[in-house]
């Protein structure tokens, strides 16, 4: 193990180089030379002429290197100039030269340094051994490997990898030996430093660590010890956690009706939880979201409408404050309950397969992965993946059974389709919802709610409400399949399919529609009473909704101008003969017979309008609930931030009121808040990997890097505004591109500022923003990745380019 030097101080970095290079055994200092800038201007010709000679045969970087440039409290990486890639020429070598000592001032004291550079680089970037934030023990890597160049991180010039990988981790759990490489070398330049360090690095072709530079970590004052030290033990808790759920533990097994010999954990595919609650959500969220959703209701709905029904198994689990999803589970409740046992278990070993070795469809599952009803690549796809699984003979069984459970989803072998029954029970608790009027008067002037009619109240809603959107939701998916694999045969073009999708009279328009008319008239009556629940992060008591910010609403500067409520505004959408006659030979070739064309888009305008009515339903109880939670907390002197940190068994099991209304243990009930809050800070400093395949996998965390969902045509061009849930929603909108988060209902309000575009950091292609930007035509990139994302805000401005497919920062200039 190598130890610090005793008497190892920074000095200027290039002091520092030649200090390191002469102790490393597992990294290489390039070549340099280093000068005052008194010594170049005293003797410019005769250094240039010395570097020249030194330095024959390579390309080179200038480098500054002033008198406190990188310090134990400050780092000024990026303040000074570089110059690459520069010829050994006289003349370009000592223009460069000039152009980094004007940089630094001319002040004679500074330093620059001649490096030699790197040849055939495979990887560069920045490495620092502790997380900047936290003080949290990772090694983080920022890289690229793919340009071959040695400054796109540090300039920022494009999208890189980043990777958090546990100080302790084992080198069985890093799979790439170049990875392997760069932190054994990290290491080595850290312990002789003898404190977290900032590296910039190239690895060559020969799998040789280069350093270019190396500084002090300068945002020590920033962290909490007591907080990131705490890491260590929670990952050793996440491993063992992840074990279990995985089955890989001496004596776990699976939960009885679920197939398939092994499982992945995911954070985005089925429900997409960090969408929906966040990557760390608060307990109060991620326990109502698997009260109404994750614990038992989607598999009840799936259920219903003949999917197979994994028993007595939830399909959310929280590993250190993160939400995952059982894949295994989720992809056990996608396939018919008529497929046999043997064969749904070949089946879905073969999608997990799959889905590990290509985890960037983590969020594309759906649509990439498994295969949950007939669509029309049926004949061209479903049926070779079928084989390849199964098998000729247990093939061509299965498909049968996918292709009766598809006709079932249409209604075409039974009376009373379930899509139907869905919307008559979502409508009737609609109506429900708009004779009781909205719940978000002061907390202190609302009813107070008896705790033992809590637990009642969410079986209400899950079963008036979230059983029915689910149900839509699948009809939906289901939906899509078909409209997609449509296209994809060749029987009706993606842009008349966006002339349907545009065609279709949803939420968002008569939203619109009534925003602009209180915007008219001053009154607020018909939008509050339809649309004031809505709220940025459907679960989270601490976001105030739309009836509690009208004012914001209504000062925001409308967009182009909309119709009147009521009128038919949306373009019209019929079939053209030679589309009916194509989608009439996919019908019969997938064996739905029965179907019309026309037929097909009834039910997918049903399904996709219906999965809408059906979250903005579900929305508004989970609205009204959360102002009754409020009401809960404001008699034991709790406001929402304090709220927020008490899960839904914690209300219902205890701290209920005395008969004379006042709190019986309100000491427990705050220690318990305090808990959560520590627990929630904890888990904020825990990376965890988008995609868990194996327990190992929680100690090597990729940052999320994925390719957006693009939807719209030609090349928008704007400024970015980012938006959160809490933000004021009075800032101009008009001409921009808003960033947001996630893909939440509670943004709708979004498409009347005249936005011209939107952009989130998760969702995936049938996402609720997907849906309605698709509605509406709103240009977008939907579920970005955290890497891209932050760049788009961090830059300013952003290009969405739908011919090429891409999303670019630039400066705007």
């Amino acid at each position: 193990m190598v130890e610090s030097l005793p008497s190892f101080r920074f000095a200027s970095k290039a002091d520092t180089l030649r200090l390191l290079a002469t102790h490393l055994v597992h990294a290489k200092v390039p070549s340099l030379s280093a000068h005052t800038i008194a010594e170049w201007r005293a003797s410019r010709d005769t250094i240039t002429e010395s570097l020249c000679a030194t330095h024959a045969g390579h390309a080179v970087a200038v480098r500054s290197s002033a008198i406190g440039e990188d310090s134990a409290s400050t780092s000024m990486a990026g303040w000074y100039e570089s110059r690459l890639n520069i010829p050994l020429l006289a003349e370009p070598l000592m223009a460069a030269i000039d152009a980094v000592c004007e940089a630094m001032h001319n002040d004679p004291r500074h330093q620059f340094f001649v490096q030699n550079m790197v040849a055939n680089v495979t990887l560069s970037g920045v490495a620092t051994t502790a997380d900047m934030r936290s003080g949290a023990l990772y090694y983080v890597l920022n890289y690229d490997d793919e340009s071959g160049q040695t400054d796109t991180v540090t300039g920022g010039k494009r999208t890189n990898k980043t990777l958090f990988v546990y100080r302790s981790a084992q080198d069985s759990s890093i799979h790439s030996s170049r990875i392997r490489t760069v932190l054994r070398a990290v290491r080595e330049v850290e312990a002789i430093c003898g404190q977290p360090v900032d590296i910039e690095f190239a690895l060559d072709d020969a799998e040789v660590f280069h350093l270019l530079q190396v500084r002090p970590l300068t945002t020590r004052h920033l962290w909490s010890p007591g907080t990131a030290e705490l890491v260590p033990q929670r990952l050793g808790n996440a491993h063992d956690t992840v074990a279990r759920l995985l089955g890989t533990g001496a004596t776990d097994q699976p939960a009885a009706g679920v197939r398939g010999s092994r499982s992945l954990l995911g954070a985005m595919p089925d429900w997409n939880p960090v969408e929906l609650i966040g990557p760390t959500p608060r307990p109060l969220a991620s326990s109502l979201f698997r009260a109404l959703i994750t614990d038992v209701t989607w598999r009840e709905a799936r259920a219903a409408i003949g999917y197979h029904n994994p028993e007595n198994t939830v399909l959310m689990h929280l590993i250190e404050g993160h939400p995952f999803i059982d894949v295994r589970a989720s992809f056990s409740s996608l396939l018919p309950a008529t497929i046999p046992a043997t064969s749904a278990h070949q089946l879905i070993d073969t999608w997990l397969d799959r889905l590990e070795t290509l985890p960037h469809l983590h969020d594309k599952v759906e649509f990439e992965i498994v295969r949950s009803c007939a669509d029309f690549t049926l004949r061209t796809r479903i049926e070779p993946e079928f084989r390849a699984a199964l098998g000729t003979a247990m093939a061509s069984e299965a498909v049968t059974c996918l292709i009766a459970h598809t006709r079932s989803l249409l209604g075409l072998d039974r009376v009373g389709a379930s899509l139907d029954e869905a919307l008559v029970t979502l409508t009737r608790r609609r109506a429900r919802q708009l004779e009781q009027g909205q719940n978000v008067a002061p907390a202190t002037t609302r009813p107070v709610m008896a705790e033992p009619s809590l637990a009642a109240r969410i079986a209400t809603i899950r079963l008036d409400s979230a059983m029915p959107f689910a149900i839509a939701a699948r009809h939906a998916f289901v939906a899509e399949s078909l409209l997609r694999s449509a296209v994809e045969r060749g029987a009706i073009s993606g842009e008349r399919v966006a002339v349907f999708r545009a065609s279709l009279e949803g939420i968002t328009s008569r939203f619109a529609a009534l925003l602009r008319e209180a915007r008219g008239n001053g009154d607020v009556t018909r939008l509050l009473a339809e649309f004031g629940h809505l709220r940025p992060g459907t679960f989270d008591v601490r976001t105030p909704c739309y009836a509690q910010r009208i004012d914001q609403l209504l000062g925001q500067a409308p967009g182009p101008a909309a119709a009147p409520v009521g009128d038919a505004s949306s373009p019209s959408f019929s079939l053209r003969a030679e589309e009916q006659a194509a989608l009439s030979g996919l019908i019969e070739e997938t064996g739905l017979a029965g179907l019309s064309p026309a037929g097909l888009f009834d039910y997918a305008a049903r399904a996709i309008n219906g999965r809408e009515f059906g979250k903005f339903v579900l929305s508004r109880d989970v609205s009204d609930l959360l102002e009754e939670l409020v009401s809960w907390g404001s008699r034991r002197g709790l406001d929402r931030e304090a709220l927020s940190y008490l899960s839904l068994d914690r209300i219902l099991a205890g701290d209920t009121e005395r008969d004379d209304g006042k709190l019986g243990e309100q000491g427990d009930l705050t220690a318990r808040i305090a808990e959560a809050r520590r627990e929630h800070e904890i888990g904020r400093h825990i990376h965890l990997p988008i995609l868990i395949c194996t327990a190992t996998d929680v100690f090597v965390a990729p940052m999320h890097r994925s390719q957006p969902n693009l939807f719209g045509t030609g090349v928008v061009r704007a400024p970015v505004v980012e938006l959160d849930a809490v933000d004021d929603w009075s800032r101009p909108m008009a001409g921009h591109i808003v960033c947001i988060e996630s893909a939440d209902p509670g943004y709708d309000w979004v498409f009347a500022t005249g936005a011209s575009g939107l952009i989130t950091k998760y969702g995936g292609a049938n996402s609720h923003m997907a849906i309605r930007c698709m509605e509406t035509g709103l240009p977008a990139a939907i579920g970005c990745g955290e890497q891209l994302f932050s760049r788009i805000v961090s830059s300013g401005f952003v290009e969405l380019d739908f011919s090429s497919q891409t999303v670019q920062p630039f400066d705007g200039r």
